[in-house]
């Protein structure tokens, strides 16, 4: 359905910015699907580390088997959680990274921000966030083909796989009161995609006591 209906597009916001992960050591990725950017970013990057969560077991499989066809590194280096985002019991303390890649926009306004406030004290000072995912520009021509492109997504998801929500929450809203700062924001398809990178602040706004970390 990807490729049919956008080509190339949505695998090229997703691998905008790999490169920016590249003196992260441990990176979370939530919702990767198929696993196309975890191939590619741990061959780019042999140092990481990565956990990897997904409700679905059928794309967890898939994604193994890429990780188990890259012949440069060890399928070690990933973590494996079949869970829901927002209540996955995450192994480690700190993340030097979160990716979310057409991954926030299943969740309504209030859980994208229990979710995003959930991860917020296992960001390391100065941890990046990456969001890939629609968007509908503020201006121009392709604000109303936008909308009509959006809604039709929904709606297919929601007959396909039971997806409630059916409208883009405003992410970038929930990540900025969350205090992460926008530092790099990339559009593809006459602004229907966008692909950003977002900063934790390098002061702490919340507790990095480890008795006030989720168990």
């Amino acid at each position: 359905m990807e490729y049919a209906s956008f080509g190339p597009l949505l695998e090229q916001t997703r691998f905008l910015h790999i490169a920016a992960l590249r003196n992260s050591q441990r990176v979370l990725i939530l919702g990767d699907g198929d696993g196309r950017f975890l191939a590619r970013l741990l061959a780019a990057h042999p140092h990481l580390s990565i956990d990897s969560v997904d409700c679905s077991g059928g794309m967890i499989r898939l994604a193994q088997a890429r990780v188990a066809a890259l012949k440069s590194t060890s399928p070690e280096r990933v973590q494996w959680h079949h869970a829901d985002a927002l209540t996955v019991p995450l192994p480690h303390l700190m993340y030097d990274a979160v990716v979310t890649h057409f991954f926030l926009d299943c969740f309504g306004d209030a859980d994208l921000r229990l979710l995003i406030e959930g991860l917020l004290p296992r960001l390391s000072r100065g941890a990046l966030w990456i969001n890939s995912d629609f968007t509908i520009p503020a201006r121009g021509w392709m604000r109303w083909p936008s909308r009509i492109i959006v809604r039709s997504l929904y709606a297919a998801f929601f007959l396909l796989a039971g997806l409630r929500t059916q409208r883009l929450p405003d992410d970038a809203s929930a990540l900025e009161a969350a205090g992460l700062i926008l530092e790099n924001r990339t559009t593809l398809a006459v602004g229907l995609l966008k692909s950003e990178i977002w900063r934790a602040p390098l002061l702490a706004r919340y507790s990095t006591s480890k008795s006030d970390y989720p168990r």
